[in-house]
C-alpha cells in the first residue's frame, strides 16, 4: 500500500526553487541552534529571503493559502467582528466577512497557533466559521495598525472628510498614506461593491455632485452621492492603484 511522500522542509523547498543556496541554509541552521527560533524567521533576519518569499513558501509547504496583505482592501464589517485587543495580542488580521455561510477570513503568521484561534472563536458573537490564511509577520503588524487606527466604512469616512480638509499625495500605499481619508474611501467603496456582489462600479461626475453606482445582477443601482470636490482626488487614487500616469487626463 503506497503512502504520500512527506512534505518538503521549508529550506529544501526554497533551494529547489532556486531562492536559497545550500550554504545559506547551513548558516541559518547553525544560527537556529543558537537562537532556538524557526529557521524561516532566521532566514528572513539574515536577509537570505524576503518575508513575501517565505510567506508563499510556507503556504506551499503547509498546503495552505497565503495572502499579500499590502494588496488587501480592509473590510469594515470583518474588522468590527474582532476586538482590537484580540487582534493585537494574538497577531490576527480580519480580512473579510461573508454573511452567506457566516465565514470570517483572517490572516496570521502562525496558522497553527491554537490558543490564538481559540481566543478568536471565544470573542466572536454568533459563532462564525474561521478561514485562516498565511501572511508575513511584519505584514500582519502593519495591517493591524492600519485597519484599527482609522475609520473604514464609507459613511464614517465621508463624515471625516466633511469635518476637515483633505489632501491626497501620489505615493504608493503605505501606513502613512492610509491615514488619508480619500485613500480609505476608495478602498471602502471597492470592499462595499464586492459585498453587494457588484460586477462593476460607475463613478459618474455631474455638475455639482459625484454619483456612485454598482452594477448588480446586470442592473445599475445608485448607492452613494458625494460632493464633486472629491472627484479629482478619487481619480488620482484610482490611477495610482491601476499603475496609470496620474499626469495624463482625457
Amino acid at each position: 500500500m503506497s503512502s504520500n511522500p512527506p512534505p518538503k522542509r521549508i529550506g529544501d523547498l526554497l533551494i529547489d526553487k532556486g531562492l536559497l543556496t545550500q550554504d545559506q541554509l547551513n548558516i541559518a541552521l547553525q544560527e537556529q541552534k543558537k537562537q532556538n527560533q524557526p529557521v524561516g524567521k532566521i532566514l528572513i533576519s539574515l536577509g537570505f529571503v524576503s518575508e513575501a518569499v517565505m510567506r508563499d513558501a510556507l503556504g506551499e509547504t503547509l498546503g495552505q493559502k497565503s495572502i499579500d496583505l499590502s494588496r488587501v482592501v480592509a473590510d469594515a464589517e470583518a474588522i468590527a467582528l474582532v476586538p482590537k485587543e484580540v487582534a493585537r495580542r494574538y497577531h490576527i488580521v480580519p480580512i473579510a466577512y461573508s454573511r452567506p455561510g457566516n465565514v470570517l477570513t483572517v490572516a496570521m503568521a502562525d496558522t497553527f497557533d491554537i490558543v490564538a484561534l481559540d481566543q478568536l472563536r471565544a470573542s466572536l458573537v454568533g459563532g462564525a466559521q474561521i478561514k485562516v490564511l498565511i501572511a508575513g509577520d511584519s505584514e500582519v503588524q502593519q495591517a493591524i495598525n492600519q485597519f484599527y487606527g482609522h475609520n473604514l466604512s464609507v459613511e464614517a469616512i465621508i463624515k471625516e472628510l466633511e469635518a476637515g480638509e483633505f489632501e491626497l499625495q501620489d505615493e504608493q500605499a503605505d501606513q502613512e498614506e492610509y491615514s488619508q481619508p480619500l485613500v480609505r474611501l476608495v478602498d471602502a467603496l471597492l470592499s462595499d461593491a464586492v459585498k453587494h456582489g457588484a460586477s462593476d462600479i460607475h463613478f459618474e461626475p455631474e455638475e455639482n455632485f459625484l454619483r456612485i453606482r454598482y452594477r448588480i445582477d446586470g442592473v445599475l443601482r445608485q448607492v452613494h452621492s458625494f460632493h464633486k470636490k472629491y472627484w479629482s482626488a478619487i481619480t488620482v487614487r484610482l490611477k495610482v492603484m491601476s499603475s496609470m500616469n496620474i499626469a495624463e487626463s482625457r
